[in-house]
């Protein structure tokens, strides 16, 4: 049934994922907005979430060029 089978290397497997995060922003919007909503809700989770970001970061400064 599958005869014609191409496997995909890493860095087509990784540009397949990027197309199908960027393509799929009708679907990425609707979860990110309740994502924000919850942690807006739930201080509790904010507080938790701003902890582990700062125990990750630190008080390093990560700006773009």
């Amino acid at each position: 049934m599958f005869n014609n089978v191409v496997e995909l290397t890493s860095e087509e497997i990784l540009a397949q994922a990027i197309v199908f995060l960027t393509a799929g922003s009708e679907t990425s919007a609707p979860v990110l907005a309740f994502f924000l909503h919850a942690l807006a809700v739930n201080p509790t989770i904010q507080d938790k979430l701003v902890n582990e970001i700062e125990e990750i970061v630190g008080d390093k400064v990560y700006l773009s060029k």
